[in-house]
């Protein structure tokens, strides 16, 4: 079996108009206008993010882009921020990069449907954006180093049951053997 292709993506939530104003106009000392500097209260909307986009509709949008492809969405293990590593491997690097591209175009529209379900303002609403997505699928070659590895677990295991046997035939021989000399000794014996 040849290799799979794996295509990556970040995405980042980003806080609405909202927040950043009232940050504002609290009169706090330090309030920038830049929404990157309010990431941290984001977390547990990435998290229902990533619940949601596990959605049967979701991977079926990504199968009609890319037949092959699956994709999995995740919080970033290693961020605080609200980063979702989507991932998408297939059976080919185009499908990969086309499961990709839909997969990442799966996030705004869920985000605002489950924004929509809760009735939240526009200006209140939550965003995503791609902060890194891949140009090129990776080969993965995990899954054919484990298909290599059991296919030469399967041969040692018959290769142990062949000498095995050859081993048992060996033995019943050479006792068969010893038993049919040891039986003419005893007849030439008066």
């Amino acid at each position: 079996m040849g290799p799979n292709y794996s295509a990556s993506s970040i995405v980042t939530l980003i806080p609405p108009d909202s927040t950043v104003t009232s940050q504002q106009k609290s009169g706090a000392q330090y309030a920038p206008a830049n929404p990157l500097l309010y990431l941290g209260s984001l977390t547990q909307a990435r998290d229902v993010l990533v619940g949601a986009l596990g959605s049967s509709e979701v991977s079926q949008a990504v199968q009609k882009a890319a037949p092959s492809a699956q994709f999995e969405a995740a919080a970033d293990a290693v961020s605080s921020a609200p980063l979702i590593d989507i991932t998408v491997t297939a059976k080919s690097s185009t499908q990969a990069l086309a499961g990709l591209k839909a997969a990442d175009a799966q996030v705004p529209g869920t985000l605002t449907a489950v924004q929509g379900n809760l009735s939240v303002e526009a200006s209140s609403r939550i965003t995503s954006m791609v902060i890194s997505a891949d140009d090129k699928a990776k080969p993965v070659k995990k899954k054919a180093i484990q298909d290599a590895g059991i296919g030469g677990v399967g041969i040692l295991v018959v290769l142990l049951i062949v000498i095995a046997i050859v081993d048992s035939a060996t033995h019943r021989t050479s006792r068969s053997g010893q038993s049919d000399s040891s039986d003419a000794a005893s007849d030439t014996q008066p």
